[in-house]
């Protein structure tokens, strides 16, 4: 009930259905969730696993996996605070927001793997704001989205992440191996977004435009820094970013890096994406990669 507070430490759910809202949880209070495991749950509505709309939501080290909905958030749905730190999301499904669908104030994702989950926007995750003016934070941090799907008769976006009038910020983190049968096989940026991209490699993602990064305007990318956007289909970016970075690589000329240290139609000699004792799989520099000490 509202005002109310749940904590969960090894919760196995598995396989429960509900005709509305949350397959497993439906919290109006603080949810924390520890060390559980999420699997084949599925409802009638949103929040395939979780449905959190009032109070916080909590998650640590916890498996979301093959959750199901017809409408948003495969696996979570989120309005409230929300932070997920070292959790895995795999085989999710939704139309909005495949594993995570997040529409509030304050989102923190640490070390997350976002892995073959499916929507027709937002693949791994769709993160928005209601409002025209950017939300709150949605950071995210040492976090793979990998092999997620964005795919739409009509068009489908964000193959790994769709954001919409928010204020993002994504560091030290993977966009690999991500399509979508529109823009933004890696993300997707429209509306009001406001995002700094720092520290990112976004690598052999797939679209029909905006292979790596889409956004809908030349002002959403604020702040763009030792990046490396190469090997996507069929461009890198389907518009130059529009802001003075610094140390960013790509393959093709699409994304307009012009900054300091910048290189452009560059091959940056990346291996296979794979665990390197990391919080989630990455792609490592090969030796000779224009990309060390640039």
């Amino acid at each position: 009930s509202a005002g109310s507070a749940l904590e969960l430490v090894g919760c196995s759910c598995a396989g429960n259905e509900a005709t509305g809202n949350g397959g497993a949880l439906r919290s109006n209070g603080s949810l924390t969730v520890e060390d559980g495991i999420f699997d084949a749950n599925q409802c009638g509505n949103i929040g395939g696993a979780i449905y959190a709309s009032d109070g916080d939501l909590t998650i640590r080290s916890t498996v979301f996996s093959d959750n199901q909905n017809p409408n948003r958030g495969g696996a979570v749905i989120a309005s409230v605070p929300t932070q997920i730190s070292d959790a895995t999301f795999t085989g999710n499904q939704s139309i909005e927001g495949g594993a995570l669908y997040f529409s509030g104030a304050n989102l923190t994702l640490a070390r997350i793997h976002f892995d073959d989950n499916q929507a027709e926007r937002g693949g791994g995750l769709f993160a928005r704001c209601y409002d025209t003016a950017p939300c709150d934070p949605v950071q995210i941090a040492d976090t793979t989205f990998s092999n997620n799907r964005a795919v739409s008769a009509v068009s489908g976006s964000g193959g790994g992440l769709e954001a919409l009038n928010v204020d993002l910020e994504v560091s030290s983190s993977t966009f690999s191996g991500n399509q979508t049968s529109g823009a933004g096989g890696g993300l997707y940026l429209a509306g009001a977004t406001r995002a700094r991209l720092v520290n990112l490699t976004i690598a052999a993602n797939t679209a029909a435009a905006g292979g790596g990064v889409s956004s809908s305007s030349s002002l959403i990318v604020r702040e763009i820094a030792n990046d490396i956007v190469a090997g996507n289909g069929p461009d890198d970016c389907d518009r130059s970013l529009g802001v003075a970075g610094a140390h960013n690589a790509s393959s093709d000329a699409s994304c307009g890096f012009a900054g300091s240290g910048d290189l452009e139609s560059v091959d940056p000699r990346l291996a296979a994406l794979a665990d390197a004792g990391g919080p989630a799989p990455d792609h490592a520099l090969l030796p000779g990669s224009p990309a060390i000490d640039a």
